[in-house]
């Protein structure tokens, strides 16, 4: 399908409740900016906990005066990603 043929995206959360069921997952977001993208989620979605990470620090710092039920966040970037798996069957 040619470029200018794609249909336009107009909400990217519908696009992945359609890949995948978003009730009652874990969801880690990376880079998280301002966090509308998980506010609207868990919105929809409350029964959902997210982890979001931002580096920029005002925009954490941010993020952090503005809590909201379900929703952690972490001012750091991706290494700081919290996981829960032991690392030996990463190996």
């Amino acid at each position: 399908m040619p470029r200018d043929s794609l249909p336009l995206i107009d909400d990217e959360l519908d696009v992945l409740a359609d890949l995948v069921s978003l009730d009652r997952q874990d969801i880690i977001e990376l880079g998280c900016g301002a966090a509308q993208l998980a506010r609207t989620l868990l919105a929809r979605h409350p029964d959902c906990r997210v982890t979001a990470l931002e580096v920029d620090a005002p925009a954490a710092c941010k993020n952090l005066a503005a809590p909201q039920p379900g929703l952690h966040f972490i001012a750091a970037g991706a290494q700081a990603i919290p996981c829960r798996t032991p690392a030996s069957i990463w190996r």
